[in-house]
């Protein structure tokens, strides 16, 4: 339901596509992954629907930003792990790594 949300929904766990990607594809161990907390909001890529995400440190933010949404992490892309999106018309995934691991 993200559609209801202008910049996004608040700070909750890493949606499954996403998880999927980063453990599968990326092979980025899962205990790596379980500390982290994502962010996402919808909008278009190259002109086709997708959901974009970041996936952050709630550690490394709490001293740094209080993340409300997606835009919250505009200005502080050092608490960022990994970002990407999610391309629904063609069921595709992109995420890279942005930080260093946890």
């Amino acid at each position: 339901m993200d559609w209801l949300w202008f910049k996004g929904e608040g700070p909750g766990d890493i949606p499954a596509w996403a998880y999927r990607h980063l453990t599968v594809t990326l092979q980025v161990p899962a205990v790596e992954l379980a500390d982290l907390r994502a962010v996402q909001k919808s909008g278009y890529w190259k002109d086709r629907p997708v959901t974009f995400v970041r996936v952050f440190s709630p550690l490394a933010a709490e001293d740094v930003v209080k993340v409300r949404d997606f835009v919250s992490l505009d200005e502080h892309p050092e608490v960022i792990r990994y970002e990407g999106f999610w391309d629904k018309a063609g069921d595709s995934v992109t995420l890279e790594r942005r930080g260093p691991p946890v």
